[in-house]
């Protein structure tokens, strides 16, 4: 995520498909890694919403 990431605020918003790709894991992996990353203390992920209250992608900040 760090190639992503905004150098002053350090947040990003990569989808997790963006995410597998990059790393060829699968989806279910890289959702299990960004569990234990959060819960870990290393990213912090906030949910975003559409206008029209639809899903995309996190945001992520990197502690």
């Amino acid at each position: 995520m760090l190639q992503y990431a905004n150098r002053t605020t350090w947040c990003c918003f990569p989808s997790v498909n963006t995410i597998a790709h990059d790393t060829k894991l699968s989806t279910r992996t890289v959702r299990r890694q960004l569990i234990i990353l959060e819960n870990a203390g290393y990213i912090l992920r906030i949910p975003r919403q559409r206008e029209n209250n639809g899903h995309t992608s996190n945001m992520y900040f990197l502690n």
